[in-house]
């Protein structure tokens, strides 16, 4: 009984939090705008290594503890989990289930495993001083020798953007990982008559096991949809949107002003445009409490009486 409630509801939890780093990595990855910024490949790696790593726990829980052992047992199977090596963890998974990689998924799991065990903590080490943007090089390597683009690594050469076509592999790369090993805890869990694999279908990590999605494309049309509709609407919400004065920005700025709406780091470029803004406004406290109206949800906007 208690085996079994361990693997309905904490490695439930824990395959939520898997699916949560995985989706807050690859968004990380979608809004950076180039492949210069060693702390964004850093931040990227880490939480995509954290997410699969746990995917690899959670299947090895699975396949490898299903019946009741003594307690010594037990506590050895558990730190054996306490590893960091990826491609350890997965040859493990590999003895039961058949999971088929191309080179460039074995390459990524290796680098995973090398930047999780190694890497990350390269900085801390002066006799790594040389090597300070050693994530950046690699995975700049990785994308050249396995996609179709080819970014110039060169110090002093201008800034490497990062674009959809890059977005767009590294997303299939890590989709074809995460769902061969999600498909092995579907089984497994099924197989076991558990509910493992179960996810909550308002969550981030829905997106990635359920929905299967390893880009941002549909929320970025999304956007660029209810916009126009908002645009074109003339419902109590908008024309409650409309009475409160616009603050003086530059309208040449539009397409630039637009992107914040997909981007969190976008957004921060403009924070302080909105503070000098805010230094002609007269009554601050009051357009605060005008615009705190537009997030609540059961308002009638046709009876609000602005004046």
């Amino acid at each position: 009984m208690n085996r079994t409630f361990w693997k309905n509801f904490n490695l439930g939890i824990e395959l939520d939090i898997a699916g949560n780093f995985i989706y807050n990595g690859l968004k990380y990855f979608d809004e950076m705008e180039s492949l210069y910024y060693d702390d964004d490949i850093f931040t990227f790696l880490y939480q995509i290594a954290v997410g699969i790593e746990r995917l690899e726990k959670i299947s090895l829980i699975l396949i490898e503890n299903k019946e009741d052992i003594e307690n010594e047992k037990q506590l050895k199977f558990e730190e054996s989990l306490k590893s960091h090596n990826h491609i350890e963890l997965l040859r493990r998974i590999k003895k039961y289930h058949k999971l088929t990689f191309n080179k460039e998924h074995n390459k990524f799991i290796q680098i995973l495993t090398n930047f999780y065990k190694d890497s990350r903590y390269g900085r801390y080490s002066l006799a790594n001083l040389n090597n300070y943007d050693e994530e950046k090089n690699i995975l700049v390597t990785f994308i050249n020798k396995y996609s179709t683009e080819n970014i110039d690594n060169t110090f002093g050469t201008p800034v490497r953007q990062n674009n959809t076509s890059i977005k767009n592999f590294i997303g299939e790369v890590v989709q074809k990982i995460v769902l061969s090993l999600y498909q092995v805890i579907e089984t497994e869990s099924k197989n076991q008559n558990i509910l493992t694999h179960e996810i909550r279908f308002d969550s981030k990590a829905s997106k990635i096991f359920l929905q299967k999605k390893f880009d941002f494309n549909n929320e970025k049309i999304l956007i660029k949809e209810l916009m126009i509709f908002m645009l074109k609407n003339n419902s109590g919400f908008i024309k409650y949107l409309k009475s409160i004065e616009a603050l003086d920005f530059d309208e040449t700025m539009l397409p630039y002003y637009f992107k914040c709406f997909n981007n969190d780091v976008v957004k921060l470029k403009y924070i302080d445009e909105l503070n000098s803004q805010y230094e002609s406004v007269k009554n601050a406290k009051e357009r605060f409490q005008y615009l705190d109206i537009l997030d609540f949800e059961n308002i009638d906007f046709d009876d609000i009486d602005k004046d």
